[in-house]
């Protein structure tokens, strides 16, 4: 039996999207997604680190590998279901006030692009950070913050 799957490949002029994130305190992560003309995703670059590391290499590879299901056809929102929630170094806190932490760079990366393209809500689930709103430190120091800030627009 064979299957067959038609490709939709995007123009060769198109627009895109680009997305810069920190996690971890240090990982600078760049997503850069092309668009079909009716604005719908169709390709994934993502970029970090140098040139020639690992993880700068599997990245790469998911991105061309998320370029091609989005181009045969596979929803994005399947593809977010399978993603969000994988964990691998590095993780942590990043600089996106809608996406405060995350498992991997994967999970952030799907979690943006189903903020972004999709239904607009971030998803939650279980996640390596813990927790800390029940902590007495993280409250002081939250109430100190807001106190030292007060008034400063």
């Amino acid at each position: 039996m064979v299957h067959t799957a038609t490709r939709q490949r995007l123009p060769d002029e198109r627009s895109s999207v680009t997305h810069r994130v920190t996690i971890d305190y240090g990982t600078d992560l760049y997503i850069i997604v092309g668009l079909y003309p009716d604005g719908r995703p169709g390709e994934l670059f993502l970029k970090v680190g140098k040139v020639g590391s690992t993880l700068r290499g599997l990245l790469d590879i998911l991105g061309i590998w998320t370029s091609v299901l989005l181009q045969v056809g596979v929803p994005l929102d399947e593809l977010c279901h399978k993603m969000i929630g994988v964990s691998f170094e590095p993780r942590g806190r990043t600089s996106n006030k809608d996406i405060r932490d995350c498992s991997s760079i994967a999970d952030y990366v799907f979690r943006w692009l189903k903020l972004r393209f999709l239904d607009g809500r971030v998803p939650t689930g279980p996640c390596w950070f813990p927790d800390l709103k029940g902590l007495r430190g993280v409250i002081t120091a939250e109430r100190h913050a807001r106190e030292d800030t007060a008034g400063r627009g």
